[in-house]
């Protein structure tokens, strides 16, 4: 029985990147959480007046916990900047299409302080001859990121 190939998202460089980027992001959470979790069990047995204060307790140690998951999330979308801003320059525009859409999700946006994602989106979209989705992402980085040289260069270029 001939096993399944591998399935390739961005190209089989940037995969293995990704690849470890995730399972770095995913052990970190782990870790975190264990040791989080051991600390609250800590705190629960042998602090006698925690359980009245649960509330500021656990919500203290939910906005600590995050606050690193963040960053390491934020790292690791930062990672598909350099390989689309390369897939680009390629000419490899559906793949750079696929490494960079991750700073369109609402969630990310702001991670793409300079809007240069947004301009080899927009890019890569127009190369692709994919008009709504290139003005889209357009649109967002002439609106929200008008000040940056990335802005300025996709008005230069329309």
């Amino acid at each position: 029985m001939a096993s399944k190939p591998k399935r390739i998202y961005i190209t089989p460089d940037a995969d293995a990147v990704m690849s470890k980027q995730s399972n770095a992001f995913m052990l970190k959470v782990a870790l975190l959480l264990i040791g989080v979790m051991g600390g609250v069990f800590m705190l629960y047995s042998h602090v006698a007046i925690a359980p009245r204060y649960r509330v500021t307790i656990n919500t203290m140690i939910g906005a600590l916990t995050m606050l690193p998951v963040l960053f390491w999330w934020r790292a690791m979308v930062l990672t598909l900047l350099p390989i689309g801003r390369k897939l680009v320059k390629q000419a490899k525009y559906a793949e750079a299409v696929v490494a960079l859409d991750p700073f369109t999700r609402l969630g990310n946006r702001g991670f793409d302080l300079d809007g240069e994602a947004h301009y080899l989106l927009a890019t890569a979209y127009t190369k692709l001859g994919q008009a709504e989705k290139a003005k889209s992402v357009a649109d967002y980085l002439l609106r929200y990121r008008s000040r940056h040289a990335w802005a300025k260069k996709w008005q230069e270029k329309s």
